[in-house]
């Protein structure tokens, strides 16, 4: 309990202070120590350093996931991409929409808050319980995530991947200049979640963050496929992760994500953190 008010405490003082003081102590609150956000050398800090310096337009629409589902739509990769059922500021409307297929609710605006639906029917009166708080601003008011000031504060509804039986592992692709360098994999995300980490030709690695490391999983058939892709995706961006999901052969679209953990997850061991930080030459903005 002292702990959950102490997070609250420290969080709503973040609100007051301008984006680079609010970084750094973000970062110092995780790791320990202050970024060196003027010559910054770990994966860590560079995402920090995305965040306080870097804003550029190419940057602007990655965390909205409308507009990041309309950008791979508009790049012409094989990727499939879950049909957007709605997506809005007004729950009353899903009294209008007769849904047909398992669904899944998201604030379209920031991360972690996911309603799954795996029965077809919509209790919007139990969804606007459940949602209560999605539509304010954490991720920029208070995390300084520059993007997140970008995207629609609204929720968006979504046609499952698969019948929601079970739940699907999530690729995550770290794409450094449209090259893939390391792929993590989530299981059971939502529930009891754990993590292991792969080169891109699928050799187990032990480096993990924040998340139990995971049992190996067996390599995927269509891997070189999902690599493809998620370079595809990541095109032209000196950094971007990409998160792709497989079902029924079927490769799927989840997200980019240009802030990875907010850069505040420390890696174990530490030296990951390093050679991540390697792979990543930074713009000149």
């Amino acid at each position: 309990m002292i702990k959950k008010v102490a997070r609250q405490t420290f969080y709503q003082a973040l609100r007051f202070f301008p984006i680079p003081v609010k970084r750094r102590l973000i970062y110092f609150r995780a790791y320990g120590r202050l970024p060196n956000l003027r010559m910054p050398v770990l994966f860590s800090e560079k995402i920090n350093w995305r965040i306080v310096f870097d804003r550029r337009d190419s940057i602007a629409f990655t965390c909205d996931k409308v507009k990041m589902k309309e950008y791979v739509s508009s790049i012409g990769t094989s990727v499939l991409i879950p049909k957007t059922l709605w997506h809005g500021r007004d729950l009353a409307e899903l009294d209008q929409h007769d849904v047909s297929v398992p669904w899944i609710l998201k604030p379209n605006h920031s991360s972690g808050q996911v309603i799954i639906g795996r029965e077809v029917a919509l209790d919007v009166p139990d969804i606007k319980r459940r949602t209560k708080g999605w539509l304010k601003d954490f991720n920029y008011s208070v995390l300084g995530e520059w993007a997140y000031c970008h995207a629609d504060k609204k929720y968006i509804l979504e046609e499952m991947i698969g019948d929601g039986s079970s739940p699907l592992p999530d690729y995550k692709f770290y794409v450094f200049d449209g090259k893939v360098k390391l792929i993590h994999v989530d299981i059971n995300r939502f529930g009891s979640p754990t993590r292991r980490m792969y080169s891109p030709d699928w050799e187990p690695l032990l480096y993990h963050n924040s998340i139990p490391l995971g049992p190996i999983e067996t390599r995927p058939s269509n891997l070189d496929e999902m690599i493809k892709i998620a370079s595809e995706i990541a095109s032209g961006y000196d950094f971007m992760r990409v998160d792709l999901y497989r079902h029924a052969g079927d490769i799927w679209f989840g997200e980019m994500t240009p802030y990875p953990a907010g850069g505040a997850k420390p890696y174990r061991p530490k030296e990951i953190d390093k050679i991540l930080g390697d792979f990543w030459t930074l713009p000149s903005v």
